[in-house]
């Protein structure tokens, strides 16, 4: 957009404008803006809280060099005022933004997910700014599950800023590569910077159903039981079973059933 100041000093007169250009201008931290003022005017300076150097003069323009002299990144303004009169002045501004693109972005979560539990999934976007012209975008392959923007954070300078979001796991999951990425929007000169998270692919599995029986559940010490443990899910062959008693393994695959010899007094032995 151009930003334009008129006033007419008379019907037969031009009247007195500046031009700036853009009105907001991203430049990277650590860097410096080179800004140009043209007019028509008898006088026209640059005028702002940044530090400026290299200022030059010609007939119709005015430049200036400006870099940010704070700790803090954020949006400064300097302003190009001309001159009409002793008295009058107009003020034409550039915003001055400065920004930090995310040195790394990350996402945790689980890899091996239970079908129908719920995860929490965390992307993190490790120094940043400004974070109001930032976008976190959650991915499921290339379907955007999720996404979270922040123009309304009055938060300035670099942040590491952590998004969270929670998914059910379902069958369709499994092998899906998940991933997240920041977009930092910078204008239209520049325009949008992307930068992403490496993939993590999950795998799904249902969860046990399991048949447990015993021979008898009254026993002696020192008697024996059988115990069989019957998975009744689809592919029973994907899972690993242990049975236990009082909290002690007594069999392990392949074998899915086995004797168990009662070895502890107890009013209740406990088999798992």
């Amino acid at each position: 957009m151009t930003r334009l100041s008129f006033l007419f000093s008379g019907a037969s007169q031009e009247p007195c404008q500046g031009n700036v250009g853009n009105d907001e201008v991203y430049v990277p931290f650590g860097g410096s803006a080179l800004l140009n003022c043209t007019h028509n005017c008898t006088l026209a300076v640059w005028e702002s809280r940044l530090r400026k150097k290299n200022v030059l003069r010609g007939p119709g323009w005015v430049s200036v060099e400006v870099e940010d002299t704070f700790d803090e990144l954020g949006a400064s303004p300097i302003s190009c005022t001309v001159a009409i009169s002793k008295d009058e002045s107009v003020d034409n501004t550039v915003t001055v933004i400065f920004y930090e693109i995310p040195r790394l972005v990350t996402l945790d979560m689980e890899d091996m997910l239970e079908e129908g539990k719920s995860y929490i999934i965390t992307c993190t976007v490790h120094g940043v700014a400004p974070i109001q012209n930032l976008r976190v975008t959650m991915l499921r392959g290339k379907e955007e599950i999720y996404h979270k923007t922040f123009k309304d954070d009055s938060r300035v300078g670099n942040i590491t800023e952590a998004v969270t979001y929670q998914i059910t796991a379902e069958r369709s999951d499994n092998m899906k590569d998940f991933s997240c990425q920041a977009t930092l929007a910078l204008g239209t000169v520049i325009g949008n910077v992307t930068v992403p998270s490496s993939n993590v692919t999950v795998r799904t599995f249902e969860p046990a159903k399991i048949n447990l029986t015993l021979s008898n559940t009254e026993v002696l010490l020192g008697e024996t039981i059988r115990v069989s443990c019957v998975l009744t899910n689809e592919h029973p062959d994907q899972y690993s079973v242990v049975i236990g008693l009082n909290g002690e393994d007594v069999c392990e695959d392949p074998k899915w059933d086995c004797n168990v010899t009662v070895k502890e007094t107890s009013p209740v032995a406990n088999v798992t």
